[in-house]
């Protein structure tokens, strides 16, 4: 059994570590973290909160108008098979109802990744909220602000959920911190 590596994977990896060596051999400068000011992650992370309920809400409307006769349809379906005991219909029913489900999740996911980015585009941003920027330039500010831009969609996109355990991490984290340096001091 011999190993074989796709050449589309090749090709990926042979351009990113193109891209990495050059911007890090062309671009010299850096941008830095400010997470020593407590509040500018908080509002930042506060920001994507609130952005990411609106656009979750947003979702469950469009989806629910969209999607939400079809799904009672098949349910219906499936409840009319349960009561007149036909096993095989009910399995293929179930089958169809998870389908369903699943390319609704797909669905919502690339609806949540749509607005994302619009919000992104408007202005809300993740990175830019929490580093210092301002002595990088040209090519490479062009590049921090594609990254933030995608990476505010993706985050936005993830949800509320995650967002609120990030923050619960982060203010946990910085609490257990003071604490420690409270008895030490």
């Amino acid at each position: 059994m011999s190993f074989r590596v796709p050449a589309f994977w090749v090709l990926s990896v042979a351009l990113i570590l193109t891209g990495v060596l050059t911007v890090m051999t062309l671009i010299p400068g850096a941008v830095l973290f400010n997470l020593d000011d407590e509040k500018s992650v908080t509002d930042a992370l506060l920001t994507l909160l609130v952005a990411a309920l609106f656009v979750e809400r947003v979702q469950e409307v469009f989806i629910a108008a969209w999607r939400k006769s079809d799904r009672a349809r098949i349910e219906a379906e499936l409840e009319d098979a349960r009561n007149d005991l036909r096993d095989t219909d009910t399995i293929d029913l179930k089958t169809k109802l998870t389908e369903y489900r699943a390319q609704t999740q797909k669905l919502a996911f690339a609806l949540g990744l749509a607005i994302g980015f619009l919000v992104a585009f408007a202005g809300v941003r993740s990175i830019s909220q929490v580093v210092n920027y301002e002595h990088i330039y040209g090519f490479q500010l062009t590049l921090f602000n594609i990254a933030d831009v995608a990476i505010t969609a993706g985050v936005i996109a993830g949800g509320s959920d995650a967002l609120h355990q990030l923050m619960s991490l982060f203010t946990d984290t910085l609490e257990t911190t003071r604490n420690r340096v409270r008895r030490s001091g």
